[in-house]
């Protein structure tokens, strides 16, 4: 009886001591999901800032190109008229 309870407390010592290596690898890697976590919601936030900006930029460069057709238009009329 004795011997089996050493050997119970063996293979539960031993139990214990891979539970602790395997957490002494798990919280490394834990901080390290976070902080790709972390940078992945900063990412996310600038990827979407930068597609608001595209889209901005797109409708003004629509504009500007209406403007120029216009003004192109009316100088070309221009110079029909004084021709």
């Amino acid at each position: 009886m004795r011997k089996d309870n050493k050997e119970l407390r063996k293979k539960l010592h031993d139990k214990l001591q891979d539970a602790v290596e395997l957490e002494n690898r798990i919280v490394p890697l834990r901080e390290k999901i976070a902080t790709l976590e972390e940078a992945n919601k900063t990412d996310t936030q600038k990827m979407a800032n930068l597609e608001k900006r595209s889209i901005e930029r797109e409708t003004l460069l629509g504009k500007v190109e209406q403007e120029r057709d216009k003004a192109s238009q009316e100088l070309s009329e221009t110079a029909a008229e004084l021709a």
